[in-house]
């Protein structure tokens, strides 16, 4: 799938309770270095994750489930991947649109990872030939400069027969930048510290310049690592999946 962007981590805000507070306006749940409540090494889609988003003026995170489920459906799942939605979507007027312009919400983490696929040789068990297999390879990629990104984001909100609000999102994947385009030709939209208020605003409500404000990341204020190929399976999980194992991957 082109538009995929399905797996992150985060394991830590590292920020100190006031900076945290200063930047998204509420405060730092536990301490700067520990595993928030929904964190992880190899967070994948179809589960619960925590999110920043604006609720009746107040930013606040809570968790939501990750796969977007419109609020008219009959039940809580959907039948279709929407764990990502590609920017040239909101193009259309329709649902998508609508979440954007007044759902919209923050997805926090240390690093997103993308899978890049190399052509390697094994040697066939049974014949004992050479064959050539495409191996996906995962690429950690993180700011240089900021312990912690925020991929943008919309969100729904789906009732029960009680009236019960259940919360699910799915994060914003734009063509790449020339960074992750060696890789893959997708990137989630990432945010700079300026934008997220903004994009956390609900005043920010005028669909055109919420479409120019989704850019790519300035690439060279990225890097990205080979790490453990056991990433692959998200099933997966410990701080050794996202150490490095090879060297930089930078622009040049």
């Amino acid at each position: 799938m082109l538009n995929m962007c399905g797996r992150f981590s985060l394991y830590a805000f590292r920020m100190t309770p006031e900076e945290f507070e200063e930047r998204f306006g509420f405060p730092l749940p536990g301490e700067p270095d520990e595993m928030p409540e929904g964190g992880g090494y190899n967070i994948g889609p179809y589960r619960d994750i925590p999110v920043i988003f604006n609720d009746h003026d107040q930013n606040k995170m809570d968790m939501m489930y990750w796969q977007l489920i419109p609020y008219w459906s009959q039940e809580f799942k959907s039948s279709y991947t929407a764990f990502n939605t590609t920017i040239e979507s909101f193009k259309n007027r329709g649902y998508k649109r609508e979440l954007l312009v007044k759902h919209r919400c923050l997805v926090p983490a240390n690093n997103f990872f993308e899978f890049m696929k190399v052509e390697k040789e094994e040697v066939n068990r049974r014949t004992g030939e050479l064959v050539k297999k495409l191996k996906k390879v995962p690429i950690k990629f993180e700011l240089k400069d900021e312990p912690l990104l925020t991929m943008g984001g919309i969100y729904s909100i789906w009732r029960d027969a009680e009236g019960n609000p259940h919360y699910s999102c799915s994060i914003i994947t734009i063509p790449a930048n020339e960074l992750i385009k060696k890789v893959h030709p997708r990137m989630p939209f990432i945010l700079t510290r300026e934008m997220e208020k903004v994009w956390l605003d609900p005043s920010f409500n005028d669909f055109n310049r919420i479409m120019e404000l989704i850019q790519p990341y300035p690439p060279e204020k990225m890097v990205g690592y080979v790490v453990s190929p056991k990433l692959n399976n998200p099933r997966n999980e410990s701080p050794d999946l996202i150490q490095p194992i090879n060297g930089k991957l930078e622009l040049n």
